[in-house]
């Protein structure tokens, strides 16, 4: 997966980087499943681990103000937010 993320202009992905692990997380921003799930890991003790990358991909087509919107309302700043996947 390549997409750009961050609502800065750059570009993630999911080539190996240093972290131990990477957790993605495909979804829809209208989708309850995907609230509920980003919800629960945002909430979580470990999704601020240096040793743990969690990308969030919304895979709808989403606006990039929409996804910062949802993100801004349901993932943490631990959670990377892309638009455009």
């Amino acid at each position: 997966m390549r997409g750009e993320c961050c609502f800065d202009g750059e570009a993630v992905s999911t080539s190996e980087s240093g972290y131990k692990a990477t957790v993605l997380i495909f979804g829809r921003i209208l989708c309850g499943g995907t609230v509920n799930t980003l919800a629960d890991v945002a909430k979580s003790d470990w999704v601020k681990s240096p040793d743990i990358r969690v990308i969030f991909a919304e895979c709808e087509g989403a606006s990039k103000e929409e996804v910062r919107d949802f993100a801004g309302q349901y993932a943490s700043s631990g959670i990377i937010s892309c638009y455009g996947a």
